[in-house]
């Protein structure tokens, strides 16, 4: 039996743009930093300035794991439920239901495994709809996820690389370079989310149709046995 889905996909939709929010404030106080580190270079600062610095960006990076966490977390909850209610139509699925919450977090096959899960949920699910004339093709589904996680590889490649020359330098200069880069590089975040939006909305929409494919396979499960009572007589 399909579960619902479709609470979870609007939930993940609205955390989407929550943490983008955030993010969009964290590149603004990134400027804030950025500007300040240029005149810590010059001798022009005062110690309440540094100390008032640190302790916003101490508040938003904490708040911003806290929801990356959450976002992660929703975003699993809904692709596992939508996975799992495929499986419950077709016995032709690459994977078990589990690898879609377990590949996010196996090095290496979290590279391309959740790609190729996403890309299978919406291929399988909508030939089958077509099939079923319950939907029509459109090419802009199946490339929503190709864009989505050409974004997300690379944010997430960016934002690793960023992380590690701040925890590994002590220089101010490059410590200035990599706060403007942190700065910019959060603007990738925005079509990141519009894209996985997208990618989301539009599996949502395939979604709605899938319970129908659900009540036909148990018309088809009742003929069968009809069939096998009747040649039993």
């Amino acid at each position: 039996m399909l579960r619902p889905n479709k609470d979870r996909s609007n939930r993940l939709i609205l955390v989407l743009w929550i943490y983008t929010a955030l993010v969009a404030l964290s590149s603004i106080s990134d400027l804030s930093q950025y500007f300040l580190l240029k005149r810590i270079e010059t001798g022009n600062f005062g110690m309440g300035e540094i100390d008032a610095n640190d302790n916003r960006q101490r508040i938003i990076a904490l708040t911003l794991l806290a929801l990356n966490i959450g976002v992660a977390v929703v975003f699993i909850q809904w692709f596992r439920r939508a996975y799992y209610n495929l499986h419950q139509l077709t016995n032709s699925l690459s994977h078990s239901e589990g690898w879609a919450a377990g590949a996010w977090f196996v090095p290496i096959m979290n590279l391309g495994r959740p790609f190729n899960i996403m890309r299978e949920m919406m291929t399988v699910s909508e030939n089958m709809l077509i099939r079923a004339n319950l939907v029509q093709e459109e090419p802009k589904r199946r490339r929503s996820v190709g864009i989505w996680w050409t974004f997300w590889i690379g944010v997430s490649v960016l934002s690793d690389a960023s992380a590690r020359i701040q925890t590994k330098t002590e220089s101010i200069a490059v410590l200035t370079n990599a706060t403007l880069a942190d700065a910019v590089f959060a603007i990738l975040h925005i079509p990141l989310t519009i894209f996985t939006v997208r990618m989301i909305k539009n599996y949502a929409e395939l979604e709605t149709y899938l319970p129908q494919l659900e009540s036909v396979n148990q018309m088809r499960e009742i003929k069968i046995d009809d069939s096998d009572i009747l040649d039993s007589i």
